[in-house]
């Protein structure tokens, strides 16, 4: 049998990104799914429950010097992230994709799950 596909998904206990992870352990496909969820939140009933069906829950935090560094080490082995992040907080996809890139993850899937909005509305796309 293959080696599983390596999937992250950021905020694998909201709405969006716990479809992804439902969609992945249902898929006939075989993945190895690892939520990542802000350290405040590992003890979360939500977090408890995706752990009772087998993804791995890793606790990070963006806060401090070392927090890219931490990144690039949580996220060794993961071949493609998905960010489901809202879009009040999609300048955090940021550091995920910068660290994405040094730990050699082939694809990421950027949080753009909103409605299209003019540049000036999300101050992201202002950046870009």
């Amino acid at each position: 049998m293959a080696s599983p596909i390596e999937v992250g998904v950021i905020g694998g206990t909201g709405k969006t990104g716990g479809s992804i992870v439902n969609g992945l352990l249902s898929s006939l496909t075989n993945f190895s799914v690892t939520s990542f969820t802000r350290e405040s939140s590992l003890d979360s009933q939500a977090n408890q429950d995706l752990l009772a069906q087998g993804v791995k829950v890793v606790g990070y935090s963006l806060d401090g010097p070392e927090a890219q560094k931490r990144l690039v080490k949580q996220l060794q082995g993961i071949d493609v992230l998905f960010s489901c992040m809202i879009w009040e907080h999609l300048e955090e996809q940021l550091p995920w994709i910068k660290a994405s890139k040094t730990a050699g993850i082939k694809r990421f899937v950027p949080s753009e799950w909103v409605d299209p909005a003019p540049r000036g509305v999300i101050d992201i796309k202002d950046k870009g």
